[in-house]
């Protein structure tokens, strides 16, 4: 288990940012990887791993949405078709369904489950996007958008694929809280509106 993810510990500087956490992990086989983004998801996901026999790795961000209330590996926010779809988990959840519901046009997928992704769900899905942006608190080349850039060609999606992250190294700033970050990056509401 993995927790205070992405830049939840934002004011303990970069010794205390996890952003290449499940990136790396992913990278051995047979890992499965959760990172609850919904209370929901949390509320039984203790339980279930306990019933797997397989190598796991939670990662657990702080605070949490109330809504939507569900326990699946993927959450779809928003219609099932338009022009921009938003793939995000843990930290970076809050600000992309804060557009969602400020813009029409753009629906979101949460993420609970990040290794291995069901490419048949985001073939279906994400096929009635013209574009999917991944935003995400972890290194894009190791993270969520490097598993879906996997998926697009395994799938055969057509769709324009790009990631909205942090770039490849770390920085020595301290940010007084995780919205700092969120900025800096261009993860926050504002920084996401300007990619759409």
């Amino acid at each position: 288990m993995g927790t205070s993810t992405g830049y939840d510990n934002s004011p303990l500087g970069p010794t205390h940012h996890i952003i290449d956490d499940w990136g790396t992990l992913k990278g051995l086989h047979g890992v499965d990887i959760f990172c609850p983004s919904t209370m929901g998801f949390a509320k039984g996901i203790v339980s279930r791993l306990l019933k797997t026999k397989k190598p796991t790795y939670l990662r657990i961000p702080k605070g949490g949405l109330i809504e939507p209330d569900s326990g699946d590996d993927q959450i779809l926010v928003g219609e099932s078709t338009g022009e921009i779809l938003l793939v995000c988990y843990g930290g970076t959840a809050r600000p992309c369904l804060e557009v969602v519901q400020n813009r029409k046009g753009v629906s979101a997928v949460l993420c609970n489950k990040l290794n291995p992704l069901d490419g048949a769900y985001f073939k279906k899905v994400c096929s009635g996007f013209a574009k999917t942006l991944v935003v995400e608190d972890q290194f894009p080349f190791s993270g969520l958008y490097g598993s879906l850039c996997q998926v697009w060609v395994e799938q055969g999606i057509q769709s324009q694929l790009k990631a909205i992250s942090k770039e490849r190294d770390y920085i020595l700033d301290v940010g007084t809280s995780p919205d700092y970050y969120l900025k800096r990056w261009g993860l926050d509401v504002e920084g996401i509106l300007s990619q759409l």
